[in-house]
């Protein structure tokens, strides 16, 4: 990334999701189970990373003038400095898997196994895009955003108009797969997929605010605040554990759970994304009239679309 090889990063991202989802499949009509799922994560890596490890030794990315110049002071301020990137972004990191394997583990429990396997399916199929696209964009964004992170004004600028674009590139879709989530599922993966399709209409608004997010929430990082990160996956990880404990002790149905979750999640996500772009300097009225329009604009198509059919 500091060497401006974007398209490496993304071509290497792109080819590791395809494979883990065609090794995975392959693996499971062959009925390997956990062992294919572990062997399809280490092939589709050795076979994604290929590319990094070409390019590394070609343009020989090695500053050997910073290794034969080491200095233990500068090594002492330097992990002084950076000493909260480790501290903080672990237990975020931490966090963060937890909060993820959360509903698969509450479905399983206290619903069933398919249940489960139908969330599954939908998590893998709306995380696709954002391992695809919003990590390479998340990566050129720190790239740029690491350049000009003491000049305010850019920073502003490069910022808003990230989420401008995002939010573009995603309400279409997103309206799409609200208004026809089940069908596509059916018409993808069968019939049986039916309730995948339905956990993908009430998640998609969830879907395009960790979208948005995940490359914009590098502001925490280049501006070196990963606290303000470790505090957003604490405030995740609990109001999803809340959530999951209310959806047992009030009877929620499989359903009304994952619409509960998808709202709670967009919510965050979305708060998330209106503070950093507050804390950069874009008005909050600037940031909240232009998500409506174009929610509205995007939406009223589809809309219509869906009652036309």
């Amino acid at each position: 990334i500091r060497n401006k090889f974007f398209s490496s990063v993304a071509h290497s991202v792109f080819i590791k999701a395809l494979f883990v989802v065609l090794l995975q499949v392959l693996f499971g009509l062959l009925g390997w189970g956990g062992l294919g799922l572990i062997i399809s994560m280490v092939l589709a890596l050795l076979v994604g990373n290929q590319q990094l490890i070409n390019v590394f030794f070609k343009n020989r990315i090695i500053n050997y003038r910073m290794i034969f110049n080491f200095s233990l002071k500068n090594y002492k301020n330097e992990k002084k400095r950076y000493i909260n990137f480790p501290k903080y972004s672990m237990f975020s990191n931490l966090l963060n898997t937890i909060s993820v394997q959360l509903p698969i583990l509450f479905l399983t429990a206290f619903f069933s196994s398919s249940i489960s396997g139908f969330f599954l399916l939908t998590y893998r199929v709306l995380n696709l895009p954002m391992a695809l696209l919003g990590n390479a964009i998340g990566d050129a964004f720190v790239q740029r955003a690491s350049e000009i992170k003491d000049d305010r004004d850019q920073l502003r600028q490069i910022t808003w108009s990230l989420y401008r674009t995002l939010l573009l590139i995603g309400i279409v879709p997103v309206s799409v797969l609200f208004y026809f989530g089940e069908d596509l599922f059916a018409f993808v993966f069968g019939e049986s997929w039916k309730m995948s399709g339905s956990f993908a209409s009430v998640l998609s608004f969830w879907t395009l605010s960790v979208f948005i997010c995940s490359p914009i929430s590098n502001i925490l990082f280049v501006k070196e605040k990963q606290q303000q990160g470790l505090i957003f996956q604490v405030a995740v990880f609990i109001s999803r554990l809340v959530l999951f404990l209310l959806a047992v002790s009030m009877q929620f149905t499989a359903m009304d759970t994952v619409i509960y979750f998808g709202i709670l999640g967009a919510l965050l996500f979305f708060g998330l994304i209106v503070f950093l772009l507050v804390k950069i300097g874009v008005k909050l009225h600037k940031v909240l009239l232009y998500t409506l329009i174009i929610i509205m604009l995007g939406q009223f198509p589809i809309y219509l679309l869906s009652l036309w059919i």
